[in-house]
């Protein structure tokens, strides 16, 4: 009796600690796939669990494809759905702003950056100012005391004024300038006067408000009824 209740004893404690150890084994699994799971790819390993990581990954995706066949792994629900919005969204659309449109069977550049003047119209109107007065401080100008040319309205304003143009690049929508309305606006002769320097750099313009970038529309091209002006 006595031999039969140590063995019955001893039996229920192995079966405990192999219960035990198979649980802990159990957990430890359950962990380490799950941080596998959840941070695969995304950097938040410490040191020497991404390898571990990664060979977690490639035995589960053995074990998927030698029991559904090739094709099957753990990505294939993100495959899937990945494949399936490419198929439902339609073409992918060119959203760089566009450099040149064509008007009138010419590709005209568009504006961008802030024009500059054109050769030789500097020295004209300074020459014209030697001797004149100063329009912002009243004294007499002088070529060879650093005089600039200066916008009487300022560009910032003046870029407003200039004509825009609906236009059409790969399916999106622009409002447009061009470059060469932009150059002419810029250096219109009614516009121009001369000033000491400065006189001119003390006017405080709008700052960092020069360019004229291209303005993206948000309505939706018809396609290939579309009729505005194509541009590039």
């Amino acid at each position: 009796m006595c031999g039969s209740g140590k063995k019955h004893t001893s039996d229920s404690s192995s079966e405990s600690e192999r219960k035990r150890s198979r649980s802990r084994s159990l957990s430890k699994e359950k962990e380490k796939n799950s941080r596998a799971l959840r941070g695969l790819g995304s950097g938040g390993f410490k040191p020497g669990e991404e390898k571990e990581s990664s060979r977690f990954k490639r035995r589960e995706q053995t074990s998927l494809e030698n029991k559904y066949g090739k094709g099957h792994g753990l990505n294939t629900r993100t495959q899937t759905k990945r494949q399936e919005a490419i198929r439902t969204r339609g073409p992918i659309l060119d959203t760089t702003p566009p450099k040149t449109v064509r008007i009138g069977g010419v590709d005209e550049p568009v504006a961008k950056l802030r024009p500059g003047f054109e050769p030789g119209i500097e020295n004209e109107i300074l020459n014209d100012a030697d001797g004149k007065l100063c329009p912002k401080c009243g004294n007499v100008m002088d070529r060879t005391k650093g005089l600039q040319v200066d916008h009487k309205t300022p560009w910032a304003d003046l870029k407003i004024q200039i004509a825009t143009y609906k236009v059409c690049k790969g399916g999106v929508h622009w409002d447009v300038a061009l470059k060469k309305d932009a150059l002419a606006e810029y250096n219109r002769r009614s516009n121009l006067q001369a000033m000491h320097g400065p006189c001119n750099a003390s006017k405080n313009g709008p700052r960092g408000n020069d360019e004229l970038v291209p303005k993206r529309l948000t309505e939706k091209c018809p396609g290939e009824g579309c009729t505005l002006p194509k541009a590039k």
